[in-house]
């Protein structure tokens, strides 16, 4: 008997929240989105998520369960696993899972964070900042970063911007 590879579960698993993620993507879309239009968005993630596994083997191993909580975590923020688009890590995360008597017991998870991009995309979507622009930095005689300077456009209320 054959036993599945993390990655073969972390799949079967994905397929298997389809529905659950599914859900989760019609929360963030415009009303008036079918579940169709949202299941598509799924499995576009699903899909993502394979396509970064054929070019990150390092992904491979981390546990199914974990793999999951990162798609659902990035549709939950609005972003895509889409390695073009720049706006989440990935990273295998070795994390305790518990302890085998004195020995403590580690298991590999799929750690998600937004790029900078990507928190970028999440505070235009929930109206946090309006507009921004590009940083500008500064630098010292030596040659070394000294300041960076970072302006964005956020909403006021009741006041002119």
């Amino acid at each position: 008997m054959e036993t599945q590879t993390n990655e073969q579960k972390g799949l079967a698993l994905l397929n298997e929240q389809r529905p659950t993620l599914a859900q989760l993507v019609l929360v963030s879309m415009p009303q008036g989105t079918t579940l169709e239009q949202a299941t598509n968005v799924a499995i576009k993630e699903i899909s993502n998520y394979e396509a970064l596994i054929s070019m990150k083997p390092e992904l491979k191993v981390c546990n199914p369960k974990s793999v999951v909580q990162a798609v659902k975590q990035c549709i939950n923020d609005g972003l895509t696993l889409s390695q073009s688009s720049g706006l989440v890590y990935l990273l295998p995360t070795k994390v305790k899972v518990g302890q085998n008597g004195n020995q403590d017991v580690y298991d590999w998870a799929l750690s998600y964070d937004p790029t900078a991009n990507g928190r970028l995309s999440i505070a235009y979507q929930s109206g946090s900042i309006l507009d921004h622009k590009l940083p500008t930095h500064t630098f010292d005689a030596e040659g070394k970063l000294d300041t960076v300077t970072f302006e964005f456009l956020v909403p006021s209320f009741g006041q002119p911007r």
